[in-house]
């Protein structure tokens, strides 16, 4: 079967050049575009709603381009991380029993990166960590770290995984 992709942004402009580039792609009529925050996703889809979601948040982007100068204040990236875990919170919520959630940032701040993916495992424990290519991979390859939804409750602790890389 043919899937379908639903790009959700706050921002009309974003969402805009998503559509240009869904239409050189060839694929915008199996896209929707949807302006809307995302942490009121669940008003509009149903739990459960979703395959597969690729959870690109706003970020301090500290990790984005080499700076002279940091911009961020550690006030603005608390408030990041913040918005960030009720993201989460939504994309795990419109997830499938089985799903995957894919958290990719452009920072390097751990209270954006290790901190919002530890409180998804504490909040959530249908969720756990899966490998990623990284561990075959240099530093400088480093990929998302994905969550899966677990089909069923958790029975057994959860083992302590190593090779795991979060940016």
């Amino acid at each position: 079967g043919r899937g379908s992709v639903v790009a959700l942004d706050r921002s009309a402009r974003r969402l805009a050049e998503v559509e240009k580039l869904a239409s050189r792609l060839g694929v915008e009529a199996t896209m929707e575009c949807v302006c809307l925050d995302a942490t009121l996703a669940l008003e509009r889809w149903p739990p459960g709603s979703f395959d597969r979601v690729l959870l690109d948040p706003p970020c301090s982007a500290l990790g984005q381009r080499p700076r002279l100068i940091l911009t961020a204040t550690p006030e603005e990236v608390c408030a990041c991380a913040a918005y960030q875990m009720r993201l989460v919170s939504a994309a795990v919520g419109l997830l499938k029993p089985g799903g995957v959630l894919v958290y990719s940032t452009c920072t390097v701040s751990a209270e954006e990166n290790e901190m919002v993916i530890a409180h998804a495992l504490e909040a959530y424990p249908q969720m756990c960590l899966v490998p990623s290519l990284t561990s075959t991979l240099s530093p400088r390859h480093l990929m998302p770290t994905a969550l899966v939804r677990r089909p069923r409750p958790r029975l057994r602790p959860r083992p302590r995984r190593r090779h795991h890389h979060l940016l």
